[in-house]
């Protein structure tokens, strides 16, 4: 696999333990920004995985750029479904609203997009056959966390 992939994917994964301890230290603001990162970098792995080398290079800085490339490459190439999109899409505004709104995100709307912006890199871990980047070797009391928030 490609580095730059692997690394995106690294980071998508980190991303997602994030947006976790931070569900759990009640910022939900922080948590809604850290799940769209996580969605972001799994999104440019895919993307980068789906283009080949010799099409137009695509400018993957720009949120606006990657959020039309996910709906052109990966949604009309059907390598993701619309579901994932739109869960993609509600982050990304989600995201957007907490850095312009003095108001913080709904706690429960906050942990709904955590657990969407999981489901959606392990969708894309598995879609793409992308190899999980090993975690951190003690995962335990973020694991007693993460288990704590699904049951509420």
């Amino acid at each position: 696999m490609d580095t730059a992939i692997e690394q995106f994917m690294g980071k998508a994964d980190l991303a997602v333990g994030s947006s976790y301890v931070l569900l759990r230290l009640e910022d939900s603001d922080g948590a809604c920004n850290q799940a769209y990162t996580a969605m972001r970098h799994a999104a440019v792995a895919a993307i980068l995985q789906s283009v080949k080398p010799s099409d137009e290079t695509i400018d993957l800085s720009s949120d606006d750029t990657v959020w039309h490339a996910v709906d052109m490459v990966l949604v009309n190439g059907g390598r993701i479904s619309k579901l994932d999109f739109q869960a993609f899409s509600d982050a990304r505004d989600l995201s957007e609203r907490t850095l312009a709104d003095s108001e913080c995100v709904d706690w429960k709307q906050a942990r709904s997009t955590v657990r969407n912006a999981r489901d959606f890199v392990q969708s894309i871990s598995m879609k793409f056959n992308f190899s999980r980047v090993p975690g951190p070797p003690d995962l335990g009391r973020f694991k007693r966390w993460q288990n704590n928030l699904e049951k509420d």
